[in-house]
Formats: structure tokens, sequence, C-alpha cells
């Protein structure tokens, strides 16, 4: 006679299935509350930004140069103004070349240290940075930087900080002490941008042809894909048309 025995699983395995279950319920859950502003930076959040009419982003900024700042996860540039680049120089009243965008840059850290800022969004730029107008308290830091000489309107999107140029302009406070270069002329001349390194948006070719001449190619331009960038020749790249033309190329006529 053949017996048939019945075997039991461990109790240990089924102990163990259930204790991993609950433990991935109590992560999900954990994470459910953190996104998606506190959580570590290797959990990657790096979607397309967002807002709706009336929302604030609040918190302690850091800086990132004269007219960006970061808080929590969220870049966001300064609306209506351009504030000197980090390594740009300008001119004094006597002509002693001085660092005015790494001026730009602590002027603003020392305006928003340890204080809560809060920005109303306006915009989304191409390179995905929240465009926004800042304050502490009632203060427009935008407005601030300008009136301090340490960044300028920027009249190609608003006409919001006109008034505060003039007044630092006729006082002679910041980069209105001498010579400056506005920044977004500076971009355009000093940008040099290897093929490799092209960064996001930054997709116009600055070609110099066998004759010296300086054309710039945009992507649907006929003979964009075949032309090449050569930076040890002087050639470069451009995020905008205006930088190309600032730069001193002109766009190609096929």
């Amino acid at each position: 006679m053949t017996i048939i025995r019945k075997f039991k699983k461990p109790r240990r395995l089924k102990s163990i299935v259930i204790c991993t279950l609950l433990f991935a319920v109590v992560i999900g859950s954990v994470l459910g509350v953190l996104l998606p502003e506190d959580l570590p930076g290797w959990i990657n959040t790096s979607e397309k930004q967002s807002f709706d009419n009336g929302d604030i982003i609040a918190g302690r900024a850091q800086v990132i140069d004269g007219d960006t700042i970061k808080i929590n996860k969220t870049i966001i540039r300064l609306f209506g103004i351009d504030a000197p680049e980090a390594n740009q120089d300008c001119l004094d009243e006597n002509s002693i070349s001085w660092q005015c965008g790494k001026k730009a840059t602590e002027h603003l850290s020392s305006i928003i240290e340890n204080k809560i800022i809060r920005c109303e969004p306006k915009d989304i730029d191409q390179y995905n940075r929240v465009v926004a107008v800042c304050r502490d308290g009632e203060t427009d830091l935008n407005a601030l930087m300008v009136s301090n000489g340490l960044a300028v309107a920027y009249k190609d999107y608003s006409s919001d900080y006109i008034d505060e140029e003039e007044d630092a302009d006729i006082s002679s406070k910041g980069i209105w002490i001498g010579k400056f270069e506005y920044p977004w002329n500076w971009r355009g001349i000093n940008r040099y941008i290897s093929s490799n390194e092209k960064p996001t948006g930054c997709n116009i070719k600055g070609n110099i042809s066998s004759s010296g001449a300086k054309i710039y190619h945009m992507p649907d331009d006929e003979y964009y894909s075949v032309t090449q960038i050569n930076p040890s020749k002087g050639e470069k790249w451009f995020c905008t048309e205006k930088e190309a033309r600032a730069a001193g190329w002109r766009r190609s006529r096929v």
C-alpha cells in the first residue's frame, strides 16, 4: 500500500513573504508623502516644469548667478532682468576691469541670505526654467537688482524694470559707473562651445567660410546637416539668432 504524505510549507517562508509585502507598502507610502520636493537627490524628478495661475514657489533659495536661483529642486530665472554673466568683466570709471558678474551673484546672495523667498511664475523658458518675479516680503528682488545697478531691464521680454534701470544709470550705480557690455551681447560674443558640449536648445551653427565670412545656419536651412562646427577655428554654437547676430554672424541665404 502506498502512503501519501502531505507536506506543509515552512512557516518561516510565509513570514518572510508577508514581511516583504508590508515593507514595500510602507516604503511606497513614505515616497508618496515625500514627492515631489523632499526626495533625496539620487531620485530623478527632472520632468518638464509646469505651473497654474496663482501658483507660488516659496522657500530658502540657493543663488546660481545674478539672475538665477534655485528653491528646492526648481531652477528659477528672474523675470524681466538680465544680470552680467558669472565670468563677465566690466570697466569702472577709470577703465579698470572689475568682476561685475561675480559681484552680481554675490549681491543677490547677500539680499536673500537665510530668508524665505516667494516667487510668482510668469513663464517657462527654453531651458525648462521657471521665469518668475521673486520677493522678500513686499520687496521685488528683480527690481532691486536692477535699481542697484547689478542687472539691466530685459526689454525684449518686459518693460517692467525700465524705470529702475534709468535711475541706476543716472546714479552711476553698479555697472553704470563705467562701461559694460549688455549681458545678451556678451553671451553672443563670448559663447564658445565645442560640438560635443552643445547644450539643449543651442542648435544654431555659427560657421566660418573659407573666405572668412561668418554665417550661421538654422536647423531648417539647406546646408545645416552638412555643416560642421570647429571651435579651434572660432566657430561656435548659438542659442538664439540674436546672439549670433550680436557676435557678428549673418544667416545663411540658402
